[in-house]
């Protein structure tokens, strides 16, 4: 809590010094799926038999070091929700591996470590990093770490833009975790 209160009040110094006040622009950060169209094709792409895992998604953990801002545009770019952000995107991907019947239960927890994005020419890129522990009966049997990346033109200058290339971002790594999914699986599945 006192690395953002720093950034808070390092942010207003700087505001106040130069003589010009930045704008706090709020985003609550919504998470847009890719079309259930792709992510059936990755499901169908060797995922894990849901008669052996079944996968379930824990709350979301933010372990980011600033955990206010995501960017700025001119304005700082403060982000709410993150952590049902990242839940929601996890289970976009592994809702569809639970199963009731499985000889394994795995629970996921992700926990957030990045989240930022910046302007380059007329591109906003966002980038992401995720680890996941795997567990079985409350034991951790593998962590994996993800990074995500996307670009997109600033086509209209919104700030509604940034959350989208975040979300294009976490999207980017999550078929990776499908692969470790099936994985896992294969290991405490012997």
């Amino acid at each position: 809590m006192q690395n953002n209160q720093a950034i808070v009040l390092l942010l207003a110094g700087l505001a106040f010094a130069g003589g010009v006040e930045a704008k706090q622009v709020s985003l609550q950060m919504k998470y847009e799926p890719v079309s259930k169209t792709i992510i059936d094709k990755l499901l169908a792409q060797g995922t894990p038999d849901k008669a052996q895992c079944s996968f379930q998604v824990q709350s979301a953990e933010d372990l980011r070091q600033n955990k206010i801002t995501i960017g700025f545009n001119g304005d700082n770019l403060l982000a709410q929700n993150v952590d049902v952000w990242l839940q929601n995107a996890a289970s976009a991907y592994l809702d569809p591996l639970k199963s009731e019947q499985a000889a394994s239960q795995i629970t996921v927890h992700p926990k957030l470590t990045r989240l930022y994005t910046y302007n380059e020419s007329m591109n906003i890129l966002g980038v992401s990093s995720v680890i996941f522990d795997f567990k079985v009966n409350g034991q951790i049997v593998a962590t994996r770490q993800y990074r995500g990346f996307y670009a997109k033109m600033n086509f209209a200058g919104a700030d509604g833009e940034y959350v989208t290339t975040l979300n294009d971002s976490i999207n980017n790594l999550m078929p990776k975790v499908l692969v470790d999914a099936k994985n896992v699986c294969k290991s405490i599945v012997k």
